[in-house]
């Protein structure tokens, strides 16, 4: 059974997950992540039961061989809805239970059509037909649908026959015979004085996000940068705690910067809510449409995304002969072989000859 723990006044709940390793997650300190962690463990619980009760129900259906049974009706809509569920309860972010929901109700589903059986999905009838109109048609935003998106799509629509397959729903994948179609990497090489720019267009939340997340390398979406808390800050140490969602586990990154050191105290001295980044007093859940508008504002002649500002913490590291396998640490990288694939091959060689630590942002005052 799951447990809840206290740990430096840390809400930590512990749990096995379905193939029997000791998991933990933490919700932070106080009365609301007390309270988010028995909400975790009830639904944990309840979801195990579930599984417990059918599991029995197999069992005595396979001992009772006399007495034929039919097989369980699981329509692609709910074997949808079984697996997001199953991400909910294994501690999956926000944005991708949202994700999962959009794209397998609102496209996948609605193409597929909710009320086919998944025993029933054919590769050819089925699979074939769906993903040429991904390539074909376009999104509800009007525009052509990329090569990436196409690939996610596609790759969302395998991971939930997958889930059919562990649950004996069907026994083989239809998708197996699909690949994703290779996308050529663009070198993301956001520089320094363009970064600036944005942060002069930038109104004032996402400009504290962005120097937040240029001088810490975090993930910049709600798994890591909109998390971080002021509990998260030891200002002592001068180290930064981080809870990685994406690996589930725990790293510590050196504030080496004492302005950016200073510019925390000010921002905690003035907050309204116990998150790092804020707005109006509230958790804010995503920057990137207001990132998009400030690369606007600003004039960037080439796509930049807010985790453009991760790769130049990044590049920044490696221009100063930082060990990749402290670089990959510091990411919270599962394997260091990422850090290479990702980091060190959009680099041009010129910029290992750069000498010299993080430059520091000219801040508008």
């Amino acid at each position: 059974m799951p447990v809840i723990n206290r740990d430096e006044g840390r809400w930590i709940a512990r749990y096995r997950d379905e193939e029997g390793n000791t998991r933990d997650k933490s919700f932070g300190r106080g009365e609301q992540a007390r309270l988010e962690a028995e909400k975790f463990v009830q639904e944990w619980e309840e979801y195990h039961e579930n599984l417990r009760l059918y599991q029995q129900q197999q069992q005595a259906i396979s001992e009772d061989a006399e007495i034929p049974q039919p097989e369980p009706f699981k329509s692609l809509k709910m074997v949808v809805l079984e697996y997001i569920q199953q991400a909910r309860i294994n501690g999956r972010s926000k944005n991708h239970i949202t994700t999962l929901r959009l794209v397998g109700i609102n496209v996948i589903c609605k193409q597929l059509g909710e009320d086919i059986p998944v025993k029933d999905l054919d590769y050819a009838e089925h699979i074939l037909p769906f993903l040429e109109w991904l390539q074909t048609t376009q999104s509800r935003r009007k525009e052509q649908r990329s090569t990436t998106t196409c690939n996610r799509y596609a790759n969302f629509l395998k991971t939930f026959l997958n889930y059919a397959v562990a649950r004996g729903y069907i026994e083989r994948n239809p998708m197996l015979l699909w690949k994703k179609k290779y996308v050529e990497r663009t070198p993301r090489l956001l520089s320094t004085e363009d970064l600036e720019k944005i942060i002069a267009h930038s109104p004032d939340h996402l400009k504290w996000g962005i120097e937040v997340a240029y001088h810490t390398g975090v993930r910049t979406g709600e798994s890591e940068l909109l998390s971080l808390k002021w509990s998260d800050v030891d200002y002592e140490k001068k180290l930064l705690h981080v809870y990685g969602r994406k690996t589930k586990t725990h790293r510590w990154i050196p504030i080496d910067d004492d302005d950016f050191l200073q510019h925390l105290r000010e921002h905690q001295a003035v907050a309204k809510s116990e998150y790092i980044v804020e707005y109006h007093g509230k958790q804010v859940k995503n920057l990137h449409k207001s990132f998009r508008s400030a690369c606007n504002a600003a004039g960037i002649p080439y796509p930049v995304r807010m985790y453009d500002v991760r790769h130049r913490y990044a590049s920044a590291l490696f221009a100063n002969n930082v060990p990749v396998g402290v670089v990959s640490r510091l990411l919270g990288h599962s394997k260091v072989s990422t850090t290479t694939d990702v980091y060190l091959e959009v680099l041009p060689k010129e910029i290992f000859e750069i000498k010299g630590k993080l430059p520091k942002l000219h801040l508008p005052a």
